[in-house]
């Protein structure tokens, strides 16, 4: 039998999210697409997920000792937050839209970094298999956290947050998927 949990990251990509036209709420190809930032140097154990379970209005009554209704306040959340020791030049520009002017990057007066599609790689351990994990749509922000001294490295704080998913009518659909990850045949030998 397969086990299932997953273990550490192989990689993390973004491509801006496929929002308009023809193909609206597909995934990207991330293995071709022109545009993707892979993030790079994330330290140990600093993904985390930070979803949010769907929030409930309780109403109470004078007459009665326990709940009267229980109506549903919101949608809940899905995301997660990740960091990177990747402050180089490519990351300026993906993540917080820097321009190179001269020997300057320089920031974009009035950037907003676009909705990003996401695919996260976990890695192989023993007989646990990578596992490919996708999001069609999600809101990205980005900060700089950490400090700049001899007792470690400042880096990006990436929080992510799925938002809806809709194809070219307008209509709401899945913007997650995963599945485990098989290698493909290797090429015969000729």
């Amino acid at each position: 039998m397969l086990k299932t949990a997953v273990y550490g990251i192989e990689y993390l990509k973004l491509a801006a999210a496929i929002e308009a036209g023809e193909n609206a709420g597909t995934y990207p190809d991330f293995d071709t697409v022109a545009n993707v930032f892979k993030v790079t140097a994330i330290p140990k154990d600093s993904f985390s997920h930070n979803d949010q379970a769907p929030g409930d209005n309780d109403i109470e009554v004078e007459d009665m000792a326990t709940l009267y209704a229980s109506i549903p306040s919101d949608a809940g959340s899905e995301g997660f937050t990740v960091q990177t020791y990747d402050m180089g030049e490519n990351a300026y520009k993906s993540l917080m839209g820097y321009t190179k002017n001269g020997e300057w990057n320089e920031e974009t007066v009035g950037f907003q970094l676009p909705n990003q599609a996401v695919e996260l790689k976990t890695k192989a351990f023993q007989d646990f298999p990578s596992r490919i994990f996708q999001w069609a749509r999600m809101k990205v922000k980005v900060t700089k956290t950490g400090t700049v001294g001899k007792s470690g490295f400042p880096n990006f704080n990436l929080e992510f947050k799925k938002v809806a998913n809709v194809n070219k009518e307008g209509k709401e659909i899945p913007g997650a998927r995963n599945k485990i990850y098989t290698a493909p045949d290797p090429a015969p030998e000729v």
